[in-house]
């Protein structure tokens, strides 16, 4: 490439430095965090996948995330393994409530006055938004459950 020209594809490092410039908080080795002075500081021990969203009309109202460990051991010899929660919109407006809905053996966050969590869970279902095989889910409600019904 000559000097001065610049290309216009981006590649995977761009889009990746793009998304961490938007909250500033980046998955490394199943851990969310940030980087400072070059070095990794995790915040969780955890990382997160959209799997589906549900929405009433054009309105999402919640999306199917999935909590992924990272790869570490429970204190208990077990290892821990991914689980997947619905999450309202409005769940998901708060560090406490998004916590209260993703329990889980050996996970935790770092504390901080800042509520990190709410603006990188939203910046993750705006991308999976964005892809073409976005997946919409359909709530369905139990009314009643039969004992035996089929024994």
């Amino acid at each position: 490439m000559a000097e001065g020209s610049q290309s216009s594809e981006a590649g995977p490092s761009q889009e990746k430095k793009d998304a961490e410039i938007d909250v500033g908080l980046v998955e490394k080795d199943g851990a969310i965090g940030y980087y400072k002075n070059r070095s990794f500081q995790a915040l969780t021990n955890f990382s997160i996948a959209c799997k589906g969203f549900v929405s009433s009309g054009s309105a999402v109202e919640g999306y199917l995330i999935e909590v992924i460990p990272a790869s570490c051991q429970c204190l208990d010899g077990g290892s821990s393994k991914s689980s997947t929660h619905y999450l309202t919109l409005r769940e998901m407006s708060s560090q406490l409530s998004i916590l209260a809905k993703i329990p889980g053996k050996g996970l935790w966050t770092a504390p901080s006055r800042d509520q990190y969590l709410p603006a990188y869970f939203k910046e993750v279902c705006d991308n999976y938004l964005r892809e073409p095989d976005a997946r919409e889910l359909i709530p369905v409600k139990v009314c009643m459950l039969l004992k035996n019904y089929f024994s």
